[in-house]
């Protein structure tokens, strides 16, 4: 792709996020067409993320359907400025699949061990929770989660923001404990690089 095609590309992502912030927008004042609208542009993308996470597909939809209730009342709290709007939704839709499978699966695993450890996220700026909770998106961590591979991203926002254990990522994905914990070693190490290197603008 050249430089031409590469602005081109940037131009139509900018201009679908500025659109889906739009209808976002309008939600938060009540605007039915503009939730069935946001329904139909990101539905089956959402589904996907939760399909990744809920194994069952009417059991993914029921959380799907769950998601966009709680995007019905909250979308007055997406900040445009903090975060891309799909990076948004798709949190949100984590949080939400993960939380119907812990409904579903008894507790017990070990937590993460010494070297993944999430306490060493807080040398950053920001912590776990800015990533998680409502409001308080975190823009360099943000930013910086997008540069990852799509595996190590993967592995620490699920460990590191949603709380898993390496052992149920290893029986989520079907990947060796070792290929686990190196996943969420790198991704550290580079979000803690890119997140010191976008402070240093």
């Amino acid at each position: 792709m050249d430089a031409g095609q590469d602005t081109v590309a940037e131009a139509g992502v900018a201009a679908r996020n500025a659109a889906l912030a739009d209808l976002l927008a309008r939600v938060a004042l009540r605007d039915r067409k503009a939730f069935e609208t946001l329904y139909r542009e990101t539905a089956r993308h959402l589904l996907g993320v939760v399909l990744r996470i809920v194994d069952e597909r009417a059991a993914a939809e029921d959380v799907l359907q769950e998601l966009f209730v709680e995007v019905w009342s909250k979308a007055d709290r997406y900040r445009v400025d903090l975060a891309a709007p799909m990076t948004w939704l798709r949190m949100l839709a984590q949080r939400r699949a993960i939380d119907h499978r812990r409904r579903r699966t008894a507790a017990g695993a070990h937590r993460v061990d010494d070297d993944t450890d999430p306490d060493s996220l807080q040398g950053m700026s920001g912590s776990p929770e800015s990533l998680s909770e409502d409001g308080l998106w975190n823009r360099h961590l943000n930013e910086c989660l997008e540069e990852l591979p799509e595996a190590q991203r993967e592995v620490v926002v699920l460990i590191y923001v949603h709380g898993w254990t390496q052992q149920e990522l290893v029986e989520r994905q079907g990947s060796p404990l070792g290929t686990v914990k190196s996943w969420a070693r790198r991704g550290l190490q580079a979000l803690r690089a890119c997140v010191e290197r976008i402070s240093d603008r």
